[in-house]
């Protein structure tokens, strides 16, 4: 298996390229499958989807509070050492 066991992504990302992507570096990408859902899903399935998501919308929310308690949602730097540099301002 890959450094990554599994990917918690928002369905934006859940894109053919990341899955081939994912696949090849022996990770798991969280999320429905594409094409037309089956009449018959597993309850395992059914649970796994379940937690997957409830861990997905903890870190979104932490995201989220980031963004409006501490002003994070105001930065417009767009490479990693501006961002860096203005986080620690």
């Amino acid at each position: 298996m890959g450094i990554i066991q599994k990917l918690l992504a928002d369905r934006i990302y859940l894109t053919r390229e990341n899955r081939k992507y994912c696949k090849r570096e022996g990770s798991r990408l969280s999320g429905p499958k594409l094409g037309r859902p089956s009449k018959k899903e597993n309850n395992d399935q059914k649970r796994v989807a379940y937690q997957e998501a409830r861990e997905r919308h903890a870190i979104e929310g932490k995201f989220g509070e980031a963004k409006r308690t501490y002003g994070l949602g105001l930065i417009r730097a767009r490479l990693k050492e501006t961002s860096e540099s203005v986080i620690a301002l």
